[in-house]
């Protein structure tokens, strides 16, 4: 169910793609509780594109350490992210 293409020099990923966990207060809040009480939290999820690959259990320290072991952003800047991001970042 994933696709990309090239053009112009820019890779465009037009996959179906899922949202954080934590998004379902929102979903509540701004659509409707039938909406919200149909999300199903997924485990195990593969990215496969052409920038990188990865498998992910879809959670957030899961999230954290990827972001920190795999595309080596330093830690303290994930940290400072996530908390600003609050409940949002996943």
């Amino acid at each position: 169910m994933a696709t990309w293409f090239k053009r112009g020099g820019h890779i465009f990923d037009v996959s179906l793609h899922g949202f954080p966990h934590g998004m379902i207060k929102t979903c509540k809040k701004y659509w409707s509780k039938e909406i919200k009480d149909s999300i199903v939290q997924l485990k195990k999820i593969a990215f496969d594109n052409p920038q990188f690959s990865l498998t992910t259990t879809f959670a957030k320290d899961d999230f954290v350490r990827i972001l920190h072991e795999d595309f080596k952003i330093d830690r303290t800047t994930v940290d400072d992210f996530q908390h600003s991001q609050g409940d949002e970042f996943l």
